[in-house]
């Protein structure tokens, strides 16, 4: 008796599928996922915890979204191997994540208008207001998102 199998030949489809495989396709869903998580943070006004944002003082309306700016600004910095970084290239952006200080380097006071308000101060303290990070639901939808392409990738 006989028993034939295509085992040689289904490891040959699948060495083929496997090395078709670009981890930077897979790195690039990942890093649009959470783009689009960190702009909706901007929208609830919240961080990755679900933490409400510090309420503004000098102006009305929602903390971060004066101009929209920063969140437009926010996009993928960087792939490289098995990592995606998601960042803002404004120069501003990592003081209101972060939270922090501002003083004068050349004057005694700073000046700046609000609403057509000039103020003056020896320092001004930003609260964090924090948009980046990765929440329990991000990496249950990043797993996800990994799974799918790889089942849609080897089918």
């Amino acid at each position: 008796m006989k028993i034939k199998n295509n085992i040689n030949e289904f490891v040959i489809t699948f060495q083929k599928k496997l090395d078709d495989i670009q981890q930077e396709n897979l790195m690039d869903e990942i890093g649009f996922y959470m783009e689009n998580e960190m702009r909706k943070r901007f929208d609830r006004g919240t961080d990755y915890k679900g933490k409400a944002w510090k309420k503004l003082k000098y102006r009305t309306g929602k903390p971060l979204r004066d101009t929209g700016a920063l969140m437009g600004s926010l996009g993928t910095a960087e792939i490289k191997g098995d990592t995606v970084s998601i960042f803002s290239n404004l120069k501003y952006a990592r003081l209101h994540d972060l939270g922090g200080t501002i003083e004068p380097k050349n004057k005694k006071m700073l000046k700046f208008t609000i609403g057509g308000i000039e103020y003056f101060s020896k320092k001004i303290n930003v609260p964090a207001r924090k948009f980046s990070g990765i929440s329990n639901k991000n990496k249950e939808d990043i797993k996800k998102t990994v799974s799918d392409f790889f089942l849609k990738k080897l089918k």
